[in-house]
């Protein structure tokens, strides 16, 4: 699958929550070629991936798929617990 990402998504690398993290584009691949958790917002209609950045944190990514290309919408670190069911 081809992953492309918006301008927001883009600029939330230059964002000092993201590089206090060290996040760079083959981060948020690895993490939705092997999450930790997946969900769906049916609201939204988007999904969401969760994976563990270290023993308190956990990445965020929400992304779209249409024709086999997942468009990441936003990405960003929280608390671990804070989205886990």
């Amino acid at each position: 699958m081809k992953i492309i990402y918006t301008k927001h998504a883009l600029a939330k690398f230059a964002h000092p929550d993201i590089e206090k993290f060290h996040l760079k584009e083959k981060d948020i691949e690895n993490a939705l070629k092997n999450p930790d958790h997946h969900g769906v917002e049916s609201l939204r209609g988007v999904e969401f991936i969760l994976k563990n950045l270290d023993s308190q944190h956990t990445l965020r990514v929400i992304y779209k798929v249409k024709n086999s290309i997942i468009t990441v919408i936003t990405f960003y670190p929280s608390k671990k617990g804070r989205y886990e069911k």
